[in-house]
């Protein structure tokens, strides 16, 4: 292993590190039984067969966003998308396996397919206002996500509401359309194979075809990349193509998979989960998968951090801590990995940001006090780092 990987592997570690004792701080002041949160927190995803299931049902859209981010991530484009991609096709997946009538094999294909396709038509949108005219992707993304939310629940609500149930579900899917279990006793879906499936071709896509060059110097180099005759602009579409693909993938997966109806009432929460997911792998579409991480170290940080993605959100907030322990983690990788937020141009973009995840309730106060807590920390770390390195360096010389 070459020093390269070793830092970056002890970096991811101790952002990890980091993160979560900023995380245990907020439990020990806000919860009222913290020791008890904690040990649910760290412990309980592996204390059954049952709940390592959970581990993987709930990890398998997360692959499939965290596919998504690292295509995006590979062309250097910050694209937060994929919360509205997971929210529409759910949607038009839902509509398809509701009102047709297919066999058995062909049903679950084409409610992909459909998925799929509304994927790549709201990736669009951000792709190509970036393309052709140099549009900010995050901050268009980011609209996006509000557009499609709300189309999303008018089509729900005058389309697709079953009027017999109380609550704001659609019709039942067709049994035909579900995905199956293929683990008893546990949840665990065919999507897990659709998503290891999805990661093997975008892997081969990115590094054994021309295209796929092109999007990795497209991503270390624009400039360089056009000068050398390559079209940016088709790459930039193309890569939004393939993400909203992914991401469409993932959102009707999730449908067919965990549930009987379509039953969001808000954005699923998939896009910073999946930039974190993109960046523990080092945007490596196999290491998404923790199994094919390519070292024991990076598969135990990873795994460790897939099962706290995937349990944090659902234990902090059952246990009563809320949910700004969970974002100190999500913000603390995105900040220590300099693939997050340090593409944003701290200035109008970044305020604007911060505001409207404060006007809009996504993320607390207490999240802005880890935010600003996890990043001064991870700051004074990287210092120390480069102190070293150029210590190393002088005495090479």
């Amino acid at each position: 292993m070459n020093r390269e990987k070793s830092f970056n592997i002890l970096r991811t570690a101790v952002a990890m590190l980091a993160t979560i004792l900023v995380a245990f701080v907020i439990i020990i002041l806000i919860s009222d039984q913290p020791v008890q949160s904690i040990l649910i927190f760290l412990l309980q995803p592996f204390s059954s067969g049952r709940y390592l299931g959970n581990i993987v049902e709930t990890a398998i859209p997360l692959i499939f966003s965290g596919l998504s981010m690292a295509i995006l991530f590979q062309t250097s484009l910050f694209n937060l998308g994929g919360e509205g991609v997971y929210f529409m096709a759910g949607i038009v997946g839902s509509i398809v396996a509701i009102w047709l009538k297919l066999p058995i094999v062909i049903f679950p294909l084409l409610c992909l397919a459909s998925g799929a396709g509304t994927g790549i038509l709201v990736m669009l949108v951000p792709g190509v206002l970036r393309a052709k005219f140099s549009a900010n992707e995050m901050v268009t993304s980011l609209m996006m996500n509000n557009i499609c939310y709300g189309v999303g629940c008018y089509v729900l609500n005058n389309m697709m509401r079953d009027p017999a149930v109380s609550t704001l579900v659609s019709y039942k899917y067709r049994s035909a359309a579900m995905l199956p279990t293929i683990i008893k006793g546990t949840r665990v879906h065919a999507g897990i194979l659709i998503a290891i499936l999805c990661a093997i071709l975008v892997y081969l896509f990115l590094y054994k075809t021309k295209w796929g060059l092109q999007v990795r110097a497209t991503g270390a180099n624009a400039k360089f990349a056009k000068y050398s005759g390559m079209n940016v602009t088709k790459v930039i579409i193309l890569v939004h193509v393939i993400a909203g693909a992914v991401a469409g993938c993932g959102g009707i997966v999730e449908c067919l998979g965990l549930h009987k109806r379509f039953e969001w009432t808000a954005l699923p929460g998939y896009g910073f989960d999946g930039a974190m997911i993109a960046m523990l792998a080092n945007n490596n579409p196999l290491g998404v998968i923790p199994q094919m991480s390519r070292n024991m170290a990076a598969f135990l940080i990873y795994l460790f951090g897939m099962s706290l993605i995937a349990f944090g959100k659902a234990l902090s907030i059952e246990a009563g801590i809320g949910k700004s322990p969970y974002d100190a983690f999500i913000f603390g990788i995105m900040n220590c990995t300099g693939k997050g937020y340090a593409q944003i141009r701290w200035g109008v973009d970044g305020f604007c940001l911060l505001a409207g995840m404060v006007i809009g309730g996504s993320w607390g106060p207490g999240t802005l006090v880890s935010l600003l807590a996890v990043g001064k920390f991870m700051e004074a770390f990287q210092r120390v780092i480069r102190k070293t390195r150029g210590k190393r360096e002088r005495r090479l010389m």
